[in-house]
């Protein structure tokens, strides 16, 4: 399993990031894949697993759980594109 490059924003926010649920959906995120070096984050939106593309994920999308968990990974985000931006190690180290 692929280690994650750097974990540490999102450990110092109190989350475990982890890889290993494959998601087999189709995305545009494929198209920017093929010029750049691209992942995705998905993050729960119900303590219990639950399918995507289904009634329930429709109704937990909308819950606080869901929108707690958004924000964890959008400040995740801005502080790692902020550290990449400033931080010519880091950015360096992503290269490798």
């Amino acid at each position: 399993m692929e280690q994650l490059r750097d974990r540490g924003e999102l450990e110092r926010l109190g989350k475990k990031p982890g890889r290993g649920n494959l998601v087999t959906a189709s995305g545009d995120i494929g198209n920017v894949s093929q010029k750049v070096p691209t992942d995705y984050i998905g993050f729960p939106v119900s303590a219990d697993e639950i399918p995507g593309h289904s009634h329930k994920m429709r109704e937990a999308s909308v819950s606080d759980y869901a929108h707690e968990s958004a924000f964890v990974v959008i400040e995740a985000i801005a502080a790692t594109a902020l550290r990449v931006a400033t931080d010519r190690s880091f950015r360096e180290s992503l290269r490798a």
